[in-house]
């Protein structure tokens, strides 16, 4: 979740209503990460959408773990893992990025030094 942490500090900084959009934020990846509805039982677009979320291949992996009782072995071998490790490390970069992004912004207008 470093990139929800990312998100909330880079809200932060530009505007100070951190609480009540990181709460929305929150929200939504749960219903839409597969945390409270499993893939299968979302609607198409909704599927679509919660196979990109950080959220949603954890859960897999740990649906398909506990509950299935898939190897890890196994779900290396099917690309599961991969792509678990994949979308966390996209998620990383882009949240780095943005967060760098937002950082030079607060110190142009001024605002990072009341931190």
């Amino acid at each position: 979740m470093v990139e929800a942490a990312l998100t909330a500090a880079l809200l932060y900084l530009l505007i100070n209503l951190v609480v009540s959009v990181t709460m929305s934020l929150q929200w939504a990846v749960l219903i839409f990460g597969g945390v409270l509805v499993s893939l299968e039982r979302m609607p198409g677009w909704m599927a679509t959408i919660a196979r990109f979320l950080p959220l949603t291949p954890g859960v897999d992996v740990l649906r398909k773990t506990l509950l299935e009782g898939v190897s890890l072995g196994t779900l290396a071998a099917d690309g599961t893992l991969l792509w678990m490790v994949g979308n966390a490390a996209a998620y990383l970069v882009l949240g780095i990025m943005i967060f760098r992004w937002c950082e030079r912004i607060a110190k142009r207008r001024g605002t990072l030094g009341q931190y």
